[in-house]
């Protein structure tokens, strides 16, 4: 991944020195539906593109205004295993709990139908401690470390491993995985 001038210099702009520091470096990226994110090696993540349903978690969602430059996801917390869906993105902290945000039109936040954008990370504490995450165009989805897969979000297509076609906001244990 390369950065060009001008969003090196966005960069600049959100808090980094331009001196002669080394800049954090990439270490994971991930593509959604309408925005990008990265992680970088020193715990922060910075997002770019659609900012329609607080997508980019920089607290600022909702108002359409899309970031063509990275801007910091606003977290209280290190994030990393960043994973984006359509319009919705969900990271690790240091010790493996949930965070999501954006768009939860079907729950794939993980958060009850109340909460119809989160425009910050929040965490999923129902989650427990999390291995890997998938988060697809209006789903979710979790390893675990014992190996059990959970999914929740849009079902309308049988994508929560239920083996039927139901949303669910709340995570569900991948049946067909079980013997």
């Amino acid at each position: 991944l390369r950065l060009t001038d001008y969003a090196l210099k966005a960069l600049g702009d959100a808090g980094w020195d331009a001196g002669p520091v080394a800049k954090p470096k990439v270490v994971q990226l991930t593509a959604g539906g309408w925005s990008t994110c990265v992680n970088y090696d020193d715990g922060s993540t910075f997002c770019w593109g659609s900012n329609s349903k607080g997508q980019l978690g920089n607290d600022k969602g909702g108002s359409g205004k899309s970031s063509a430059v990275p801007v910091k996801v606003v977290s209280t917390v290190e994030l990393h295993g960043v994973d984006c869906g359509d319009e919705h993105c969900c990271a690790l902290d240091q010790t493996d709990k949930l965070w999501c945000w954006g768009t939860n039109q079907f729950g794939q936040t993980g958060m009850d139908s109340g909460f119809p954008s989160l425009h910050k990370p929040t965490l999923l504490a129902a989650a427990g401690a999390v291995k890997a995450i998938a988060a697809g165009g209006g789903h979710t989805c979790i390893l675990l470390p014992g190996g059990t897969l959970r999914c929740w979000g849009l079902g309308n297509s049988g994508q929560l491993g239920q083996g039927e076609e139901k949303t669910s906001i709340t995570p569900v244990d991948v049946t067909w995985l079980k013997e």
